[in-house]
């Protein structure tokens, strides 16, 4: 915990020096805008009580012309008299509130609800692995729900709510375990539940509290997951924004959920082969400076961010699924898009980045934009083993990876024209993702990059078969927009290993002897995306993946079959958000 407490330190010590000295060292203009902030807040909260007080007032002018017309022939008795001024005193201390049930001094000033329908038919054939011989075609519905709540108090306190159903059903194959399966009851999860102090203690400060999503960047990697089930941490959150200079300083203390982190458990393993999201600590500092494009109007922003994760986990290693002779397909939780190959019994890894972003032209005939960042990464990595295939544990001297040092780095860099005026606002878009490899397990230096909770959907291609970690990725995507609602596209993707004799990575094409090739996979990715209406937007996509000889020479050191058969991937998706 000695390492927790120092590195949680160190990151808050970085962020807020002195967050209270905010409130008292601003010069005129940060106090005038914190002045200006009362001020909107104030007629918020009084704009809330008049109408409260309006509906009141009509309410009250119809029960009294309905009394009126009730005593014309009537004589009002004291008795009468004192019932009615106690329900005249009853309804003057309710028009003050707008939830009539809030404790005195803390009133409901706003309450709003949201909500997700997402509905997805899915077609897949050949992800379980690549031999030619099985027949592992399979298709489903993967469905979400989710209905939030979210309420404002007058003492700048606010609450959201928010509870998620994930299920997959229609398959009645078992290639990819029984959570694909409609013979087993699904589950109402929490997905987020936090407090927002918007002052806190009386300074510039916002603290969030509570389960939430945290999403940064591009979500290289910091995001959540909202293709599949969705990713967020129980954390405890601090913000700041120095909104003379442009700049936020974000920093947390948290740790991952457990709203999703069963593994994919195939028929007849273990039970307990699963992931265990209490182990996964991760802290972090992240700085916004979007002032800068005052100064230079090329750059939209500058970001720069310092995270740890103290990671303990190690009950799965996809990484050594290959020496157990099963593809690492297997071990592949069906929705993540955090990094489980890089497992070890005992990681603390930092990570210290940063990324900028702009446009060279944006004009009325065309824009051409950019993004480029860099993570270097370092720390220490335990040991890890090959698993028992009948058992799930780890294998004594099953090529166990000795404690060593972190060293490695991960680069993404994009490129988009687009020609705003000509027939189609075409768009060409070419992106370049590095992730370092390690090419000596055993070295005693771990050279892996680890992609944290990185959101791969879209950013390596939408067959979701690769994350940013032992890889080379190029990508080659041309858009064209009829018209605004509909965006029809073509993308190109192409992957290498970045070290042919890591053992653990890229997930499902990690070579299992080394010096086999570096060649991974091609893959080709047709979609149509189509926006129906404010609330509802629905895509199109089919995907093939060519693996490449890596994949052949896998298949043939474990079976004596060289063959590779292509995976596809179809999927048709609507969503409506309220």
């Amino acid at each position: 915990m000695s390492k927790i407490a120092l590195a949680f330190s160190f990151l808050l010590l970085v962020a807020f020096p002195c967050p209270w000295a905010f409130a008292d060292g601003d010069d005129g203009d940060d106090r005038f805008e914190r002045f200006e902030q009362e001020l909107r807040n104030l007629r918020k909260h009084f704009q809330h009580e008049l109408n409260a007080l309006k509906q009141e007032n009509s309410r009250l002018r119809e029960d009294l012309e309905r009394m009126r017309e009730g005593l014309k022939n009537s004589e009002l008795t004291p008795a009468m008299e004192e019932k009615l001024t106690e329900w005249f005193e009853t309804q003057r201390a309710r028009s003050s509130l707008i939830d009539i049930k809030g404790a005195e001094g803390s009133f409901i000033t706003g309450l709003r609800f949201t909500g997700q329908i997402r509905e997805r038919f899915e077609y897949i054939d050949n992800m379980r692995d690549f031999r030619t011989g099985r027949d592992d075609e399979t298709d489903f519905i993967d469905s979400r729900v989710r209905l939030g709540v979210g309420m404002e108090f007058q003492d700048y306190v606010n609450a959201f709510i928010e509870l998620q159903h994930v299920g997959y059903f229609g398959d009645s194959s078992t290639e990819f375990g029984p959570n694909l399966r409609n013979d087993e009851d699904s589950e109402v999860q929490l997905y987020q539940a936090y407090i927002d102090f918007e002052r806190f203690f009386g300074t510039p400060v916002r603290f969030r509290f509570g389960r939430q999503e945290i999403v940064k960047g591009t979500q290289f990697l910091i995001g959540n997951a909202d293709f599949d089930e969705g990713l967020t941490f129980d954390a405890a959150r601090f913000t700041y924004r120095f909104h003379r200079i442009g700049l936020e300083v974000d920093a947390w203390a948290a740790r991952l959920s457990d709203n999703y982190v069963d593994a994919v458990i195939m028929p007849g393993d273990p039970d307990d082969v699963r992931f265990d999201a209490d182990k996964r600590d991760f802290f972090g500092t992240y700085l916004t400076w979007t002032g800068i494009h005052e100064k230079a109007s090329f750059i939209d922003a500058l970001e720069f961010y310092v995270l740890f994760i103290h990671d303990q986990t190690g009950d799965l290693n996809d990484a050594n699924a290959a020496l157990t002779g099963r593809s690492p397909a297997y071990f592949r939780p069906i929705g993540m898009t955090a990094n489980f190959s890089n497992d070890f019994v005992g990681e603390d890894r930092w990570t210290v980045g940063g990324r900028i972003h702009g446009s060279l032209i944006d004009d009325e005939q065309r824009r051409l934009s950019y993004n480029f960042e860099m993570a270097f990464q370092f720390g220490d990595a335990g040991s890890n083993g090959a698993f028992d295939v009948d058992t799930g544990r780890p294998v004594p001297g099953g090529g166990a990876r000795k404690h060593g040092r972190i060293r490695a780095l991960g680069i993404e860099a994009n490129v988009r024209h687009r020609w705003k005026e000509v027939f189609l606002s075409p768009s060409l878009e070419f992106g370049y993702v590095y992730a370092g490899g390690d090419n000596d397990p055993y070295d005693g230096v771990v050279h892996t990059f680890n992609p944290l909770f990185q959101n791969n959907h879209e950013r390596l291609g939408y067959s979701d078969m690769f994350f940013a970690e032992n890889i080379h990725a190029f990508s080659l995507i041309g858009r064209l927009y009829p018209f605004s609602k509909l965006e029809a596209g073509v993308g190109l993707h192409y992957f290498a290993a970045a070290a042919d004799e890591d053992l653990g990575a890229p997930r499902a094409y990690a070579p299992l002897t080394g010096d086999l090739s570096h060649d991974a996979a091609f893959e080709f990715d047709l979609f149509i995306k189509y926006r129906y209406s404010k609330r509802v937007k629905m895509m199109l996509n089919y995907s093939r993946v060519q693996p490449g000889k890596i994949v052949s020479g896998n298949e043939r050191a474990l079976t004596g079959d060289a063959g590779r058969d292509s995976i596809d991937r179809a999927y048709f998706h609507v969503q409506f958000d309220f």
